[in-house]
């Protein structure tokens, strides 16, 4: 269902080199951590902005560092009738459809972008889904910032909101990012009695799928000496803040909101986060 050797939204692996390390990480898709990463490492997940809608077709959103197009093609196409050229400062998506009569013709969309992309790091694929068929293209921005349009002759789109998350300034610290976040949260994590600590410990081989109704209201979730374990945290699920410490092969798989954007990871042996 590929076209690309990626999933759709150009979910690049960073891993840690192999010196202890400690800083804040931009993540968009796994971070892995060997058995060297000792030391504390926290990581922010990059929120999504709003874009718009380009030539009537297109739909994009975006992150800071990265556009993501969707475009819906023909139910009926195979793969190898799509196509799809990204340079700098240009995108072309192509495929032949049924025109008059008995002709084929060419569909085009794309254009002239408003801004310089990095072609080695931006790529496309095809989605689909029952049989609904949909191009995605990732487009990564040569400059990281918002795009108030995609292709340049395109009118200018309000000021790009934020789909998910919540909105803040990077803080230069641990302590200040904690207390940014608390301070962006307001009423509802003030306070010991409305963010409560939940702590997964000492587990062994299991998969845990995590829901609603197994935390209270507002968790901040501690994940604590397990080992061959997978997590899930559903769609459904928000929590406070999540950390992962002295685990050993263990896998979390975040589906839903960190209210805080705040992942710390500390003293773990092979362990990988998927966002």
């Amino acid at each position: 269902d590929r076209l690309a050797a990626c999933d759709s939204r150009s979910k690049l692996l960073h891993r840690l080199n192999t010196r202890p390390c400690v800083g804040l990480w931009k993540l968009t898709g796994s971070a892995a951590f060997p058995a060297c990463a000792k030391r504390s490492v926290m990581i922010h997940v990059p929120s999504r902005y709003s874009g718009g809608v380009s030539q009537e077709v297109a739909s994009w959103t975006q992150t800071r560092q990265e556009i993501e197009v969707r475009v819906p093609v023909p139910d009926h196409l195979v793969g190898e009738r799509v196509k799809c050229n990204i340079e700098a400062q240009r995108y072309l998506l192509y495929w032949e459809g049924p025109g008059a009569g008995e002709k084929l013709r060419l569909n085009e969309v794309g254009g002239v972008l408003s801004a310089i992309v990095v072609i080695d790091n931006s790529l496309w694929s095809v989605e689909t889904e029952g049989e609904k068929r949909t191009v995605v293209i990732s487009l990564r921005k040569a400059v990281p910032g918002l795009w108030h349009r995609l292709l340049a002759a395109d009118p200018a789109v309000e000021d790009p909101k934020q789909l998910d998350g919540l909105e803040r300034a990077q803080p230069r610290s641990r302590d200040e990012l904690l207390k940014d976040a608390k301070a962006r949260a307001g009423a509802a994590l003030d306070g010991p009695s409305k963010a409560k600590p939940h702590s997964i410990e000492g587990r062994e081989g299991e998969r845990i799928e995590l829901s609603p109704a197994d935390l209270p209201e507002l968790p901040v979730l501690s994940v604590r000496r397990c080992t061959d374990c997978t997590i899930v945290l559903p769609a459904s699920l928000a929590v406070v803040k999540l950390s992962v410490e002295g685990c050993t092969r263990v896998g979390v798989t975040v589906n839903g909101k960190v209210l805080t954007e705040t992942l710390e990871v500390w003293r773990c042996e092979e362990c990988a986060v998927h966002i």
